[in-house]
């Protein structure tokens, strides 16, 4: 965010303008366990999110499992643990 003038900011909250914004994303699942799975209707879409609200701390470590689900190398135990239709165990 970019105040319109030098330090209208201050003054006014509404001076500022909005010039760019991200989103991020995660939320809670059943058993508070990620999702990192290609989308059940479109295996080239592809899925990393969710968890207990927190998950977003974990990005640079789940950053190798993305990996190894994308190259085939994930172990299945975890593809199951992480998949979208895995249930609420």
């Amino acid at each position: 965010m970019l105040p319109s003038q030098p330090g209208e900011a201050e003054r006014s909250p509404s001076a500022l303008v909005i010039d760019d914004y991200r989103v991020c994303w995660d939320g809670v699942t059943p058993n508070q366990d990620f999702v990192i799975t290609p989308h059940p209707h479109c295996q080239r879409h592809l899925i990393a999110t969710a968890g207990s609200f927190h998950g977003w701390k974990f990005m640079p470590t789940l950053g190798r499992y993305v990996v190894e689900m994308l190259d085939g190398t994930l172990d299945p135990a975890l593809a199951k643990r992480w998949a979208c239709d895995r249930g609420t165990e």
